[in-house]
């Protein structure tokens, strides 16, 4: 009896199940590319009671845990992000819009102990596992403690398997664990008759938001081959839904709401994707960091370092010079280094040119300029060919509670010259563009730009500097825009005013920016706009070429340095603040040499209407992309490539919908397998893409004639509190390193 993969991501209407699929044949049939697994799921508005067991399921996945029995304790650092429960909403994604700064798609690592143990082929399988780290909500944190017990394997007759997961979350303030919880459930998978029946209970503190405990219950009763079933879900607030299906149908009621939806006929979107080498059909795989452990004040840290910075539990931070060691699997002695850290971060830009009929459609975030260069109304927009000209779409609005979300602008609203006020450039950003994009809005006459397909568009790709660089920086620095004053870097503006030249110098020895003698380091700032971190304008080298390609069309004496994103090839930007991702941190070996990270790889994919699938067969005559148009992608590791548009979904119906409250954000399209990714920096490499993980929407019918037949249940029993079991147990101590890392077993 197989205990493997026993445990799934659980939806109400559809299990979770592996997809098989046709070779794809410009590749080598078992290469990874033709055998990495695909996973799908069913997405349902009752189903949402589930979000958060199924983030906890999604985190036990990646700790490969079936790969562990009988091995003895492990630990695993598990990345948050791909699992989160709320990266269908709107009001994050307007969150992720705001967020521009380097850091945006850095992991956020927890620490799981786990131990695994069968006693033999006949027993059930137990997982006890820590989490240190998770999110309590609010900001705060969590010790996690849980149980798990398999007593059966998923099987084509109960693709659930059958199990029960106890668990428990304790509060930790100022790195001490509270004794009393603040979240507690569990989840049964039991046979009932015959059949499979499910059972959730939750129950949390509502994250310190006051109102009282928040209780989610639900109960699912199917048969054995999962075609039929009903069952009942309870959300948090009270909201109350009642379902049943066959193989055909699903109907649900909740209140007023009845409603019947085809288990037949599916809208399909890809969540995340994998890269391959486009010949052999392996895997692309990042370079990025490796475990460390470090001893601080008789305390021994377990922690990570990459790319994106270091990374330790509970906040803790390290100095200039420390020694920490990477951890070795076999218990051996790791490789000691020397941290090198810098409280800030210098990126090289280097221009490249493409044209707006090249990004049609492709959407941007633009910000009006209010009163004295304030900021003003942020704005998503896109170029339309046929209109010639800027749409506007969406609308960044404060919602009550203090949240932003996208609001529709319907219908949506062309821009004229009069938008752009004093502004000398068209100043945006895109996640599908890499970053800032910059168009010049004026000729060098000074007469107002006309915009064409044709029409000269500055993109940016960025590159972290690094001590043992073949080409310095400059000796120099000049800014003139957001250029960061020494004095005020606690203060709600801490730059000196706008068109003033400014230099600095960078420190090779210390990979500080200076003015002056004093570093431009921002470690803490209570203002809001900064929590991210602070960025300077554009500093470039003062030479007289560049000086004189910079110069004001209408006043030579004068130097317009908006127009270094049209006139110069590369220039820098300077990055500060309280974040890992806001700082430099490398590692120097015994010889003095520093080690490399992977930096997240850019791809650009040539947007076709054949390459696609979207979302919804509404959205044939929303998609505002036309063949051709090449969006910038990120991919920071397998299963993570970011940069694809989203547009906003009702639950209720599975159909595109005006962003608001209870609307879900997925993306606006997804990539056929087998499409073709072009390295941004090597046009000799290409490579393929596959979905790894996608969710199906049933198709909703006109009326309830189709879900006659279907009874909603009236007698089943939600779970309660009497079924809560408190894991017990003292975490094992490890000192090996993390044998899994993201769900890759090192």
């Amino acid at each position: 009896m197989t205990m493997r993969k026993s445990v799934r991501k659980l939806i109400v209407a559809a299990p979770f199940f592996f997809q098989a699929l046709a070779a794809y044949a410009a590749v080598p049939a078992t290469s990874a590319f033709n055998t990495d697994p695909v996973e799908v799921h069913v997405a349902e508005r009752s189903a949402e009671a589930f979000a958060q067991i199924n983030e906890i399921l999604c985190y036990i996945a990646q700790t490969k845990y079936d790969a562990f029995v009988n091995k003895g304790p492990y630990r695993a650092l598990v990345d948050s992000n791909p699992c989160k429960s709320n990266k269908d909403d709107p009001n994050a994604a307007a969150a992720s819009s705001q967020d521009q700064t380097s850091g945006s798609n850095s992991p956020n690592y927890m620490t799981w102990t786990l131990n695994v143990t069968r006693a033999d082929n006949a027993s059930p399988e137990a997982i006890d596992f820590w989490v240190s780290g998770a999110g309590g909500g609010n900001g705060s944190k969590m010790k996690i403690q849980a149980h798990m017990v398999v007593s059966a394997g998923a099987s084509a007759s109960n693709p659930l398997g059958l199990f029960k997961l106890d668990y428990i979350g304790y509060p930790v303030v100022g790195g001490v664990v509270g004794t009393t919880s603040v979240m507690q459930g569990y989840m049964a998978v039991t046979l009932q008759g015959g059949k499979p029946q499910l059972a959730f209970y939750d129950t949390s503190s509502n994250n310190g938001n006051g109102g009282g405990p928040q209780v989610q219950r639900v109960v699912l009763d199917r048969s054995a081959d999962g075609t039929t079933g009903d069952g009942t879900t309870v959300e948090g607030d009270g909201t109350q839904f009642t379902f049943a299906f066959d193989s055909n149908f699903f109907h649900r009621k909740s209140g007023a709401s009845d409603v019947c939806y085809s288990r037949t006929a599916f809208d399909q979107t890809a969540w995340s994707y994998g890269l391959y080498d486009s010949v052999t059909g392996d895997r692309i795989v990042r370079n990025s960091g490796f475990p460390i452990s470090v001893t601080k004040n008789g305390n021994t840290l377990h922690g990570y370092v990459g790319y994106w910075g270091l990374w330790l539990p509970d906040g803790s931070t390290l100095s200039n010079g420390d020694t920490v060691t990477r951890e070795s699997q076999n218990g051996s002695a790791g490789v000691p280094y020397t941290l090198f850290e810098a409280g800030g971060r210098l990126t090289l830009h280097t221009r490249k040119q493409v044209t707006l009929g090249s990004i049609a459609g492709i959407p941007l975030n633009w910000q009006t300029m209010g009163q004295n260069n304030t900021p003003g109304t942020q704005f998503e927009v896109h170029w339309d060919s046929a209109q010639h000209a800027f749409i506007k779409t969406r609308q960044m609005q404060q919602q009550q509670g203090g949240t932003m979300q996208w609001i529709d602008i319907n219908p949506p609203v062309a821009l004229t010259s009069s938008d752009f006020g004093t502004q000398q450039d068209f100043q945006a950003f895109s996640q599908s563009l890499g970053g800032d994009v910059r168009i010049a809005l004026f000729n060098p006459d000074h007469s107002q730009a006309t915009f064409s397909d044709t029409s000269a568009v500055q993109l940016v790709l960025q590159t972290l500097v690094r001590p043992d660089d073949a080409t310095p920086p400059p000796a120099t620095l000049r800014c003139y825009e957001s250029c960061p004053d020494t004095t005020q870097l606690t203060a709600a503006n801490p730059y000196h005013a706008p068109g003033t030249p400014n230099n600095y110098t960078f420190d090779l020895s210390s990979m500080l920016l200076k003015e002056g003698s004093t570093p431009v380091l921002m470690t803490t700032n209570s203002a809001t706009q900064f929590q991210f971190g602070l960025q300077t304008g554009l500093l470039f080298d003062p030479t007289p070429t560049n000086l004189n390609l910079l110069k004001c069309d209408w006043n030579p004496a004068e130097t317009c340095s908006w127009k270094a994103w049209q006139a110069l090839d590369h220039f820098y930007t300077w990055e500060t603040g309280p974040n890992s991702w806001n700082q430099l941190t490398l590692l120097k070996d015994g010889s003095g040499n520093f080690l490399k990270f992977d930096s997240p790889l850019e791809v650009v994919f040539s947007y076709l209407a054949s390459s696609v699938s979207l979302g919804s067969s509404d959205l044939l005559t929303k998609v505002p992309y036309k063949d051709g148009s090449s969006f910038r992608l990120e991919y920071a590791g397998f299963g993570q490539l970011q940069g694809i548009p989203g547009i906003c979904f009702d639950p209720l119906s599975n159909k595109p919908t005006a962003c608001g409250p209870g609307t879900r954000w997925l993306p606006q399209f997804s990539l056929n397998d087998g499409s073709v990714l072009q390295d941004a920096t090597d046009n000799t490499k290409s490579y393929l893409s596959k979905a790894l993980a996608k969710e199906e929407r049933m198709q909703k019918q006109p009326d309830l004639t189709n879900c006659a037949t279907l009874t909603l249940p009236t007698s089943l029993v939600l779970p309660d509190q009497t079924g809560l079991s408190t894991p017990t147990g003292t975490e094992p101590a490890v000192t090996a390193a993390p044998a899994v890392i993201g769900g890759v077993l090192q």
